[in-house]
């Protein structure tokens, strides 16, 4: 019995990964994964602006309790992601300040 339900699942859901053959090309799934984050986000997004700009003052007031919590829970992202712009910047020279005298001619 133990056979044949390995079998089933060999057959059936894994033979194509051991022969080489996938369903789908490998980068389609992560365009269709990236579309539709885009356009779940982007409409999602587009509707809360819209409601927003109509009501803007009775959405800051019932918004603005959990911007503070949004801003918490995002922090252990956004740290060290600014930790690490900081520290490409520096690496980068800056760029020298043009002298008046040229630009102005």
């Amino acid at each position: 019995m133990a056979g044949g339900a390995g079998r089933f699942h060999g057959a059936r859901f894994g033979a194509h990964r051991r022969s080489g053959h996938a369903l789908v090309p490998g980068w389609s799934v992560a365009l269709l994964g990236a579309l539709g984050a885009v356009a779940s986000y982007g409409t999602m997004a587009e509707i809360g602006i819209n409601l927003a700009r109509r009501r803007a003052d009775a959405f800051t007031l019932r918004f603005l309790p959990f911007i503070g919590l949004l801003e918490l829970v995002v922090l252990p992202l956004a740290a060290p992601i600014a930790v690490l712009g900081r520290w490409a910047a520096r690496l980068v020279a800056a760029e020298p300040t043009p002298v008046a005298r040229l630009t102005e001619t």
